[in-house]
C-alpha cells in the first residue's frame, strides 16, 4: 500500500510505502526516461524460519496469508523532476520517496493545436 502526500506547504513531495519485513538491501529504486520510478523488490516467505514442522514436499499450509513474491511500484514523476533530487530512506518497514515539487514556471508553456 501506498500514500502520495502533496502538501502546499512542503517544497517536496512524498510517496510512503508499505514493506513489511524488507530491509533496505532488498530495494532496489530506479527512474527510467526521467518520468517514471520504479521499486522493485522481492518479499520471501518468512514461513520456512518460524514454521514448526521443516518445509518439505508434504508441507500444507491450509490458511497462508503471509505475502511472498516479486513486487514493483510504479510511479509517474511530473515533467521537470530531475532524478538526482530524488530522496530515499527506509525505516521499521516504510519506505519513503520524495522528490522537488516542479514550479508551474520551469515548466515549458502549453501549446493550442488547432484541428483542420
Amino acid at each position: 500500500r501506498m500514500d502520495l502526500c502533496d502538501s502546499p506547504d512542503s517544497p517536496r513531495l512524498t510517496a510512503t510505502i508499505e514493506l513489511p519485513g524488507m530491509k533496505k538491501d532488498d530495494l532496489s529504486i530506479e527512474v527510467f526516461n526521467g518520468d517514471t520510478l520504479t521499486a522493485p523488490t522481492t518479499a520471501r516467505s518468512q514461513s520456512a524460519s518460524v514454521s514448526p514442522a521443516p518445509p518439505t514436499t508434504r508441507t500444507r499450509y491450509p490458511v497462508q496469508e503471509l505475502k511472498y513474491g516479486q513486487f514493483r511500484r510504479v510511479i509517474a514523476l511530473p515533467a521537470g523532476v530531475k532524478a538526482t533530487e530524488i530522496a530515499a530512506s527506509m525505516a521499521d518497514g516504510m519506505l519513503i520517496i520524495s522528490w522537488p515539487r516542479v514550479s508551474s514556471a520551469s515548466l515549458p508553456p502549453t501549446r493550442h493545436i488547432d484541428v483542420a
